[in-house]
């Protein structure tokens, strides 16, 4: 088809190397906008690493503090990365990781993100 141009986007040429770098852009500024994020709120997000280490860039450019809750399973590398942006990680059972990071949200005060109960406002 001559007339027709294709255009790839690499997504992972973004900046954290994550699939998920603009969801999780769209994710602290849905909470940003909606006063969920200030610079005094812990932000807790429970992930398997993209979301997380996507998240954790964003709100580190905001000096946000952001808690990752991770599965006891979950691979150095995404560990690794995950570290560059966020100053605490906690290991749980992959099938409790959303629970986990509400009950710790609540705990510490903080704003449970919950990329997956949040995804259609963003």
């Amino acid at each position: 088809m001559p007339n027709i141009d294709l255009i790839f986007k690499n997504e992972s040429a973004s900046r954290t190397g994550s699939l998920k770098h603009r969801y999780a852009w769209a994710l602290v500024f849905w909470a940003l906008l909606e006063g969920h994020i200030t610079q005094n709120t812990t932000v807790f997000e429970a992930s398997s690493g993209n979301t997380a280490t996507s998240e954790g860039y964003m709100l580190n450019l905001l000096g946000v503090n952001f808690v990752v809750i991770v599965p006891d399973t979950l691979e150095k590398i995404k560990e690794d990365r995950i570290r560059l942006y966020t100053s605490e990680i906690i290991k749980t059972y992959i099938g409790k990781r959303i629970e986990r990071a509400e009950e710790e949200a609540k705990k510490r005060n903080g704003f449970f993100m919950n990329q997956f109960a949040n995804a259609d406002r963003v």
